[in-house]
């Protein structure tokens, strides 16, 4: 109705007033969506380059994501006070690793299919009594929230360090 109004009577403001209502339509909902997001973690942000840069270094590497280790790639990156929180993040990110989110740490496929089978093979063998058998690594991340690495000593942490259990297993063959 508001286009004929438009083209037979020359009534723009018509046109103007469905402009106006779909331009405040969108920013109410522009600003519920922003709204229900979390903030932002600024430790993440703040150390982002040297995170991608420590983990793929330990993947490609195939180093244990030991505290020694993550010192050796991080002293340079990471300020002398934010070490140890860097040191708690780094295994988070390990044990988070699918192939969905491997592009971040600027992993190819195929560094992280390296490590993965041979971790498979290791926890399929233990599990089996010797026998390997071929299994599915679990591509779940583990749930992101803000107290994550505060939860590293607590009992929803399972996940997490079974992984690095397996990580361990893997690279003392």
């Amino acid at each position: 109705m508001a286009l004929i109004g438009v083209y037979e009577h020359t009534r723009v403001e018509l046109l103007r007033d469905v402009f106006v209502w779909a331009y405040e339509r969108s920013c109410r909902r522009y600003k519920t969506v922003r709204d229900s997001l979390p903030e932002p973690d600024r430790f993440r942000l703040k150390y982002r380059d040297a995170l991608i840069e420590v983990v793929g270094e330990i993947i490609r590497r195939g180093l244990k994501p030991t505290t020694e280790e993550i010192d050796a790639l991080a002293v340079p990156l990471v300020l002398p006070e934010d070490l140890e929180q860097f040191r708690d993040l780094v295994p988070v990110e390990i044990a988070r690793l699918h192939e969905g989110n491997i592009a971040r740490f600027r992993l190819r496929p195929n560094e992280f299919r390296r490590v993965a089978i041979a971790i498979t093979r290791k926890v399929a063998r233990r599990s089996n009594g010797g026998t390997p058998r071929p299994r599915r690594l679990s591509s779940n991340p583990v749930p992101d929230t803000s107290q994550e690495v505060a939860s590293l000593r607590g009992e929803s942490s399972n996940q997490l360090f079974e992984t690095l259990e397996e990580w361990n297993d893997y690279l003392e063959r």
